[in-house]
């Protein structure tokens, strides 16, 4: 499919961020949701901004850590308040977790994958989950 060809089908593009450490996954919620619901953290687009520095941007103002996207780990079609979307997951390599902390009105934690396969976490994410669940080192 061509780019533009791709452009008409999708509104939105969903831009994941997985951060990976030793095992364990970053994974983020509101904090002030009743349900304990999870999410990756990830950054709703339009196509025009689609680029790097989207997740770049979302892991300096959120967490305080400057990072850099890499390779891709799976794209999917998602319905997400309505509107079929293109979901695009990342790698996210870091430079200094120990400067981590989160800014905005989210949490984090760190969670393995088994603790992951047992959180609730957003339909969109899913396929997203399942795919690291199936990756060979996880």
């Amino acid at each position: 499919m061509k780019e533009n060809q791709t452009h008409k089908r999708y509104e939105k593009i969903l831009m994941v961020g997985v951060l990976f450490k030793s095992g364990s996954y970053v994974v983020v919620r509101n904090k002030n949701e009743e349900e304990d619901v999870w999410e990756f953290p990830h950054k709703t687009a339009h196509w025009s901004e689609k680029g790097s520095h989207i997740l770049e941007h979302l892991f300096l103002k959120d967490f305080s850590l400057k990072v850099e996207q890499k390779e891709s780990i799976c794209t999917f079609d998602v319905k997400k308040n309505g509107v079929i979307q293109l979901l695009e997951a990342y790698w996210i390599d870091y430079d200094d977790l120990d400067e981590m902390k989160i800014k905005s009105k989210r949490e984090y934690r760190w969670v393995t994958l088994e603790e992951m396969l047992l959180l609730i976490m957003n339909d969109e994410y899913e396929s997203v989950r399942s795919v690291l669940a199936n990756l060979s080192f996880a």
